[in-house]
């Protein structure tokens, strides 16, 4: 009688850790071998939405253009040699642009070294006695700001040396930056 009760026993004890192996081997399939899907959340999931506005789309599946890269390029080296000088006085926000001339024409981006989604930012390009003025509003991102954009089409423009200033105002805080540019 004995003998019997300790089969059962071990018998339970098996099935329970049988049990506990399968449900445990399942959940992990669940997890990793579904991509890291639970319940339809995946883990460590970000989103663009802050990125976009209401009425643009992004395709990520697209690989960027040369002149996307080049701008982030330019963006980058500005901010590196930037972040190198002396710090600005704390009414004064630090801007960064590039600008990418294009067949259709040339695009300006900005940085932003605030993140705040009012403001305003005015472009003026100035060559010879030729001034191209643009305004745009600010747009919020995760750590910084820019300025939804400027486009200038080709047809505006000559080729020579430009001068480009950005002037970033939201309220008693302002940022300017000024550089040249040579067009094509």
């Amino acid at each position: 009688m004995k003998t019997t009760q300790k089969t059962k026993k071990y018998r339970s004890i098996t099935i329970a850790a049988i049990v506990s192996a399968i449900i445990l081997a399942s959940s992990s399939y669940y997890v990793f071998a579904l991509n890291g899907n639970i319940f339809g959340w995946r883990i460590n999931q970000t989103t663009n939405s802050q990125n976009t506005t209401d009425n643009e789309d992004i395709d990520i599946s697209t690989p960027a253009t040369e002149d996307q890269i080049d701008t982030g390029q330019i963006i980058k080296d500005n901010t590196i040699k930037d972040s190198q000088t002396k710090p600005e006085p704390s009414n004064q926000i630090q801007i960064n642009a590039s600008a990418v001339q294009n067949t259709s024409g040339l695009h300006i981006s900005t940085i932003i070294q605030t993140s705040t989604s009012s403001g305003s930012c005015k472009l003026q390009l100035a060559k010879d006695t030729k001034v191209i003025t643009k305004e745009a509003s600010v747009q919020a991102l995760s750590s910084y700001s820019t300025c939804k954009g400027f486009d200038i089409p080709s047809q505006d423009l000559e080729s020579g040396t430009w001068t480009m200033s950005i002037i970033f105002t939201n309220g008693e805080k302002t940022g300017t930056t000024t550089s040249e540019i040579v067009l094509k």
